[in-house]
């Protein structure tokens, strides 16, 4: 079995998990409102601007496709009059090792993937095209860059050990963002009923 497909099929639970979040479900709603999306936006960013620095003793590649995601998020948040706000005093990041780093690798790509179905409905319901260039990605070279990814997987990941700690990275990236969406929201209760 290939790496990203046991991935795939090891954290089905945790990639659903993520899909019913209340705030990620707002995407898809034909309710969604700027502020909603705004909200979505700085948990990602969040999360990513969290998972960066653990990149590190893998190689430059993803954290500069990390530094391109975060690059055209923050223009997507500057569009909607915010920036990007990093708020990792509630988390705990551990150092992961590097098959670990793979498995976290694979669970932001596959957003990235993900992201690109996307972007056409949240244009549709926000009625613009200028808060996208996150969620449109790399355009036509995000499924190339996703293939690539999994090539990555198989070269890196051998044993069986490999298998369980890139499921434990995965399994975290996972985990890490639901956490993020949490926080994002109840601060965001917070601040409406405040007012």
């Amino acid at each position: 079995m290939s790496v990203a497909k046991f991935l795939k099929n090891e954290t089905t639970h945790l990639h659903s998990k993520i899909d019913d979040h209340l705030l990620l479900k707002q995407l898809v709603s034909p309710d969604l409102d700027p502020y909603q999306y705004r909200l979505v936006l700085e948990a990602i960013g969040c999360w990513l601007s969290m998972l960066k620095p653990l990149f590190v003793p893998l190689s430059n590649a993803p954290v500069q496709k990390i530094d391109l995601k975060l690059g055209r998020l923050s223009k997507d948040l500057a569009t909607l009059g915010s920036h990007l706000k990093v708020n990792s005093t509630h988390f705990d990041v551990p150092k992961l090792s590097v098959p670990a780093l793979w498995g976290a690798h694979y669970v932001i790509e596959g957003s990235s993937l993900g992201g690109v179905f996307l972007a056409p409905r949240i244009e549709t319901t926000l009625s613009r095209q200028d808060v996208t260039l996150f969620y449109r990605g790399d355009g036509e070279q995000t499924r190339p860059e996703w293939i690539n990814t999994q090539v990555e997987l198989e070269t890196n990941l051998k044993s069986t050990n490999d298998f369980e700690e890139a499921l434990f990275g995965a399994s975290y990236s996972f985990e890490l963002l639901y956490q993020i969406l949490d926080n994002v929201l109840a601060e965001s209760q917070l601040i409406r009923s405040a007012q």
